[in-house]
């Protein structure tokens, strides 16, 4: 009996060690951030220094990160990322050596599919160290706020931003749909003149700018004769696309009946001219890619 005890304290004195020499990180984050999170915290690492982390992880070679999720963390109270984190693309203790640069995140956007770029994320800076699995510990804090981006108005391309009753009533909490469009090339020339309205929805990642540059694409590039709408398909799971759904929401009813009759979108004289019904479907067609394309 006595063997079998001293066998049993054995294991965890030696289970005990390996926990304290295992890498594990100690995240902080400043009052000036927020009084209290409830959320999920993340250490991400870069194998290179091109880009902070929280801009990764790359789809096709993802460096590791690493999370956990917290209620009511405190300012300034020590919040540990060891064994108790989870791993991807494996737990923490099997970090492979490299020269990493590490940033920790405090993911706050509600909205952003991204970790680390959403509006109203804080991040610390970014460390560089050469780390294992078994490296001793490293500290990180975060003290800076991600600003939300806001794109402007140019003499051809024109920004809307929405709030959906629909969205937000469904979400309980404010949702705003997002929209750019590009005139046509003298526009400003007969602003009475009534133009055609190509839709254009992008795949997975992209968003309402980028759209933009799928615009001067299609048609041939800048047309005289269309306006081109890049929306925005982006949501906290991914790329909505368009759909009424239990998860993100009535997407496609807020489309077709919030942002498409949207005041903005008919001062830009948005319709199909000599179309026998200016309401009807074929007045407004749509266009995308990959996730886009429905």
């Amino acid at each position: 009996m006595l063997r079998r005890t001293v066998a049993a304290l054995a294991i965890l004195l030696a289970a005990s060690t390996a926990l304290a020499d295992a890498l594990h990180f100690t995240v902080t984050y400043a009052p000036e951030v927020a009084d209290s999170y409830t959320g999920r915290v993340y250490v991400m690492l870069s194998s290179n220094g091109r880009l902070e982390p929280r801009f990764g992880s790359s789809w096709f070679r993802p460096d590791p990160f690493f999370a956990v999720d917290v209620v009511d963390w405190k300012p300034n109270e020590p919040l540990q990322l060891g064994a108790n984190a989870l791993g991807f693309p494996a737990p923490i203790a099997e970090l492979v050596e490299h020269d990493w640069h590490i940033q920790a995140v405090m993911r706050r956007s509600l909205d952003s599919p991204t970790i680390g770029q959403g509006g109203g994320t804080a991040v610390s800076e970014v460390a560089t160290a050469r780390l294992h699995g078994a490296s001793p510990g490293l500290g990180l804090r975060i003290e800076r706020v991600i600003e939300p981006r806001q794109a402007e108005d140019t003499d051809r391309v024109k920004f809307v931003r929405l709030r959906s009753d629909l969205l937000s009533d469904f979400h309980g909490r404010d949702i705003f749909m997002q929209a750019a469009l590009l005139l046509p090339v003298g526009y400003e020339e007969d602003l009475r003149r009534r133009y055609p309205a190509l839709y254009i929805i992008p795949g997975f990642g992209g968003s309402h700018e980028r759209a933009i540059g799928m615009a001067r694409r299609f048609g041939g590039g800048d047309s005289p004769d269309l306006v081109k709408i890049g929306l925005d398909p982006r949501c906290r799971t991914g790329h909505h696309v368009f759909a009424d759904s239990a998860n993100n929401g009535p997407w496609g009813t807020a489309l077709v009946e919030e942002l498409i009759p949207h005041p903005i979108s008919s001062s830009a004289s948005v319709c199909m001219p000599r179309h026998p019904d200016a309401t009807s479907p074929a007045a407004r067609p749509a266009a995308g890619r990959a996730c886009g394309c429905r």
